[in-house]
């Protein structure tokens, strides 16, 4: 797994920016929540990301989501972290600029989702269709700066039009559609045992359960949703068997 180092670093009180070796105006800085080290977060300017390159959008972050990995990388929990470091991964965002070669269904000021997890398309995953467990894979907001900005730059193939979907509603269904995205369900000893478990890929088989988790409740309802052949038999710790019995069927600790 390749971790990039800080794209750009705080400018410091006199205007000068360490990373570019020069001082910038005013206009040219942007806020971002910066994590500097261990427990240490910092709001502070930034240089600004500068126009969108080829098959790149800037975007404008309006709701940002912090999940478990946010935690555990702001605690240096995870023993790959670079700091300093802007973090969020779960956003909306309203499109700035759009660059050269983007798509024509992206404009300025749409509302959209972003995927922020790039593969790298080269090793075996990528190669077998599954980019969701890519060896080398580059996630915004971990292994480069993320949302907790004014203003950041991403790839365009990253970047999807919601309507006018509010923000938060928007950053929840993003969450959960990213979550479910990266699993799809397995029938584990024939269609006969009604048992399911949760694995890597995209597409659900017809009769579905979940391991344990704290999205399995969704993951039931998606099952049933999809046409499971149910009751599904939930593996389960028993604190989350209520709440996933009127789903699922069956449930079993």
């Amino acid at each position: 797994m390749r971790v990039d180092p800080p794209a750009r670093f705080p400018v410091d009180s006199r205007g000068f920016d360490g990373a570019r070796g020069r001082y910038v105006s005013e206009r040219q800085v942007v806020k971002a929540a910066v994590t500097e080290g261990r427990a240490a977060m910092r709001i502070v300017d930034v240089p600004e990301p500068g126009e969108p390159g080829p098959g790149e959008v800037l975007v404008r972050p309006d709701a940002v989501g912090l999940c478990g990995s946010d935690f555990h990388y702001f605690h240096g929990d995870l023993g790959f972290e670079v700091y300093p470091r802007v973090q969020g991964h779960e956003f909306s965002a309203v499109v700035e600029s759009v660059g050269p070669d983007g798509p024509e269904e992206l404009r300025a000021g749409q509302r959209v989702a972003v995927w922020p997890v790039r593969a790298c398309g080269h090793c075996y995953p990528c190669r077998i269709g599954r980019a969701n467990v890519c060896v080398n894979l580059s996630l915004v907001g971990v292994h480069r700066d993320g949302a907790l900005q004014e203003q950041l730059c991403v790839p365009a193939a990253q970047v999807f039009p919601v309507g006018d979907l509010e923000p938060a509603t928007l950053l929840l269904d993003e969450a959960v559609s990213v979550e479910l995205r990266g699993r799809r369900v397995q029938i584990v000893g024939g269609v006969a045992s009604n048992r399911f478990r949760i694995v890597g890929g995209l597409k659900p088989s017809p009769n579905a359960a979940a391991q344990a988790g704290a999205m399995d409740p969704t993951r039931a309802a998606v099952a049933a949703a999809g046409g499971s052949a149910g009751p599904g038999k939930v593996e389960l710790p028993e604190f989350r068997v209520k709440s996933v019995r009127p789903i699922s069927g069956s449930c079993s600790n």
